[in-house]
């Protein structure tokens, strides 16, 4: 992405930090929130469902999967690249870029 204004750089080094294993599991929790409360479609879900058949059952709603038992694992995460260009591209509600990069953790 291009640099980022000078306002900006405490929210793009919270979102792009570099550093260790546990600011980047923290930056890719405050992208997730970022993508969610913008509503940016790069977020990302991998369900993986135990071996067997499952019927679905598709309406205007979505699809609905029934099955027994509980999924084996839920990853929801952001396509970082996807993600970059909306933060690029989008003017941010006045609020945001404060309420993420000064959070205390």
């Amino acid at each position: 992405w291009n640099p980022p204004v000078p306002l900006l750089l405490p929210l793009y080094r919270r979102l792009a930090p570099e550093g260790d294993a546990r600011d980047e599991k923290k930056a890719e929790g405050l992208r997730l929130e970022l993508a969610r409360k913008m509503g940016w479609d790069c977020i990302h879900t991998h369900i993986q469902l135990p071996h067997g058949s499952y019927p679905m059952k598709v309406d205007r709603n979505g699809v609905e999967i029934v099955f027994s038992g509980e999924p084996r694992h839920i990853h929801t995460r952001v396509d970082a690249e996807a993600f970059f260009q909306r933060l690029e591209q989008t003017p941010l509600p006045a609020d945001i870029p404060g309420d993420i990069a000064f959070r205390t953790w």
